[in-house]
């Protein structure tokens, strides 16, 4: 009887977990579906283009964060490749979004942050 309580509350919580993810994904493609309304706005890159040693910086941040996540180079080299060809507004992002992740442990917060990057990626 006990193990059936155990294994309900485990269920509970990949349930709560996945659905946060799923409104992660929902937001994501909300906010993506909405920017090319905005993209007529001015954004300011703190990259200049000189300064690629931050672009690396930032790229190894993630990939850092990645790297904890999994163990299989030819995904992380894809995500390598993919995070080099995005723009400076999205790396930003995922940057801030790992930096989440590393603060946070193994929360919630760090799933939904995860999620969101890990959707940036494949969407990109």
């Amino acid at each position: 009887m006990e193990r059936q309580g155990k294994m309900t509350l485990l269920l509970k919580r990949l349930t709560a977990r996945i659905t946060m993810c799923v409104a992660a994904l929902l937001s994501i493609f909300l906010i993506c579906s909405s920017s090319s309304v905005s993209a007529s706005v001015d954004y300011e890159s703190p990259y200049s283009p000189i300064d690629e040693i931050h672009k690396k910086s930032d790229v190894s941040t993630v990939m850092s964060v990645l790297k904890t996540k999994t163990d299989d180079q030819k995904l992380l080299d894809k995500a390598r490749e993919k995070l080099s060809a995005m723009n400076d507004k999205e790396l930003r992002l995922l940057v801030s979004l790992c930096d989440r992740i590393r603060s946070k442990g193994d929360t919630a917060g760090a799933d939904i942050a995860f999620c969101l990057v890990t959707t940036m990626l494949i969407l990109s």
